[in-house]
C-alpha cells in the first residue's frame, strides 16, 4: 500500500516520501498517512503496526454502525436492521476499510457530518469542520464539503447563520488551507505533483 509505506517513511524521520530524498506526492490520503504513521512511531514494525491500523478501522466501522443503528431507529424504527445490514453487507466498504485504506474513517467522518448538520447530535464541531477534515483525509471528500458550503450559504442568505456556524467555516477554511500550504511548502506545488 502506497500510503503505508508513506507513513513508515514519515515515522522513521525519511519524511512523508516513498524514497528517501524524493519528494513526490505519490499519496491521495494526507491526514489518513500521518494517522498510520502513528502506528509505525510507536512500534516500528512492518508486522505488528499494519495489524494495529488493520484493528483501528474495525473500530471505526464498529462506531458508524452504531452511529446507522441509531439513526435508522430515529427514522425507520425496527428496521434500522435493514440499514446496518446493507451497510455490512457493502463489499467495497468493507474490502478497502480491511485492506488499510481510509475508507472507515471517511464513513464515520461523512455519517457524523451529516448527524451534526441535521442536529441529531452535538459535538464540539460542526459540520463543515467535519467536512474539512474528510478533506485532509481524502481531497475528494470536497465533494461533501460543497454540499455544506451550499447549506452554509443558504443560511447565510435566510439570515440564519449564527456565531458557531461562523466560526465553524473559518476553521473548515483554515484546515483546507493548512493541507495546501503544508503541500506547497514541502512538495513545491499546491496540487497533487504525481
Amino acid at each position: 500500500m502506497i500510503s503505508m509505506r508513506y507513513a513508515y517513511n514519515l515515522a522513521n524521520g525519511n519524511g512523508l516520501v516513498w524514497n528517501q530524498g524524493e519528494r513526490v506526492e505519490g499519496m491521495t490520503n494526507l491526514l489518513w498517512t500521518a494517522y498510520m504513521s502513528v502506528f509505525f512511531a510507536l512500534d516500528a514494525s512492518l508486522a505488528i503496526a499494519p495489524f494495529a491500523i488493520l484493528l483501528s478501522n474495525l473500530i471505526l466501522n464498529l462506531v458508524t454502525i452504531l452511529l446507522v443503528w441509531g439513526v435508522g431507529k430515529r427514522l425507520i424504527g425496527h428496521y434500522a436492521l435493514i440499514a446496518v445490514l446493507m451497510l455490512c453487507l457493502s463489499l467495497p466498504y468493507f474490502y478497502w476499510s480491511i485492506a488499510g485504506f481510509e475508507t472507515s474513517l471517511l464513513a464515520l467522518l461523512t455519517t457524523l457530518s451529516i448527524l451534526v448538520w441535521l442536529g441529531w447530535i452535538r459535538l464540539p464541531v460542526g459540520a463543515l469542520v467535519l467536512a474539512a477534515v474528510a478533506y485532509a483525509v481524502r481531497p475528494d471528500s470536497l465533494v461533501l464539503l460543497m454540499v455544506y458550503a451550499g447549506c452554509f450559504m443558504i443560511e447565510a442568505i435566510r439570515k440564519k447563520v449564527d456565531r458557531r456556524m461562523v466560526l465553524d467555516a473559518l476553521l473548515a477554511a483554515v484546515i483546507i488551507a493548512a493541507v495546501h500550504v503544508l503541500r506547497w511548502v514541502y512538495y513545491g506545488d499546491i496540487f497533487p505533483n504525481t
